[in-house]
């Protein structure tokens, strides 16, 4: 590759990053006015992050137990469930794809 296209190839993906770097800062600005520019950095690096992942969000074993402790219901005093939040959580993202 010659160096032109090399160079033509680093200045698209610079503009690119440089982009949403400034649609992200915009964004923390319109929705977090009240951080102060630390703080709004702190959460526009997170927010850029989060986007720069493939794929969904995989669901964590706390997330797997949060879930499924909200929705049951024992009928005796002393409920002696048990859960495993780790292989369910495993279950759970292997039936929607994820891994």
């Amino acid at each position: 590759m010659s160096r032109h296209k090399q160079g033509n190839k680093f200045d698209e993906r610079f503009q690119r990053c440089r982009d949403r770097a400034l649609a992200v800062w915009s964004c923390v600005s319109v929705l977090r006015p009240d951080l102060s520019p630390r703080e709004k950095e702190a959460l526009a690096k997170k927010v850029l992050k989060l986007a720069a992942r493939k794929g969904r969000l995989a669901i964590t074993p706390a997330a797997a137990q949060e879930i499924v402790l909200a929705n049951i219901q024992c009928i005796s005093k002393n409920c002696p469930m048990l859960l495993f939040s780790e292989p369910l959580s495993r279950e759970i993202n292997l039936y929607f794809g994820e891994e």
